[in-house]
């Protein structure tokens, strides 16, 4: 049986969580299977730490934006400093960008202003936005549908099968995360189910999230074999299926070649 090729797409391997072994957990990763990933930004210093794992990571490429947790801490010119970031050549993608209602993190207003300002940066650029998007969907589709982005997807998901639907018809991907290997929420097994093969993504969000049977730890990349098997299963697919899919997702989604 051929050895199977997975594509972390949303890991933040920049954590401080990872500062003193970024580099071994990496290489075991890739031992495991896990070949390439992006490593997504949250603010301008975290974006900047970004792209320099990226020089020495193989397999690796960097996403460059202010999530909605850092957007009161966003200086005036962040959006100046996100478009020159992303003229790297590791910078595949604009995030983790997007609106978070669960934690009382800071006003909805701005963070609807800078999720808008970032989408339509990366419109200007031609890169994917990669979103987060937590008890918010009423904004987020509102948002979604007036500034019609280009590409991207929707991270770590977790809503509703609708607003599934329709960031589809927009031309999103959805990515899940290890909340599938122990969720018992039926509407996310239905999401799970009902995205289409050419749409979907599989994630770490390491270092948090860990999968079963390794809820409570450090997530690190090489546990997306968990998530891919969760997901083969919810959509009665062999693990290779959902490996070769994502992983070919993933590329034509980032524009990568390999």
């Amino acid at each position: 049986m051929a050895t199977l090729r997975f594509f972390d797409s949303h890991t933040h391997l920049n954590s401080p969580a990872f500062e003193k072994d970024c580099d071994r957990i990496w290489e075991e990763s890739r031992q495991s299977g896990v070949e390439s990933a992006i490593i997504v930004g949250y603010d301008l210093a975290n974006s900047e730490r970004a792209i320099e794992l990226c020089r020495r990571l193989r397999g690796t490429y960097a996403a460059v934006g202010v999530s909605p947790h850092d957007s009161v801490k966003a200086p005036e010119d962040y959006l100046d400093r996100i478009r020159f970031l992303a003229q790297d050549a590791a910078v595949v993608a604009i995030g983790e960008i997007g609106l978070e209602y669960h934690h009382p993190i800071g006003r909805h207003d701005i963070q609807q202003k800078l999720f808008q300002e970032q989408v339509a940066l990366a419109k200007e650029l031609d890169l994917p936005i990669i979103v987060h998007s937590r008890e918010c969907e009423s904004d987020l589709v509102a948002i979604l549908t007036e500034q019609k982005p280009r590409r991207g997807v929707l991270h770590c998901y977790t809503g509703s099968l609708q607003t599934m639907e329709i960031a589809i018809e927009l031309g999103l991907h959805i990515s899940f995360s290890g909340i599938v290997t122990f969720s018992k929420d039926e509407s996310l097994r239905q999401c799970v189910a009902d995205t289409p093969t050419n749409r979907l993504l599989i994630e770490t969000d390491c270092p948090y999230l860990a999968p079963s049977p390794h809820r409570g730890k450090r997530c690190v990349p090489q546990y997306l074999i968990h998530i891919a098997e969760s997901v083969a299963a919810i959509r009665q697919n062999a693990p290779h299926v959902i490996a070769d899919s994502t992983f070919q997702n993933a590329l034509d989604l980032f524009k990568i070649e390999q």
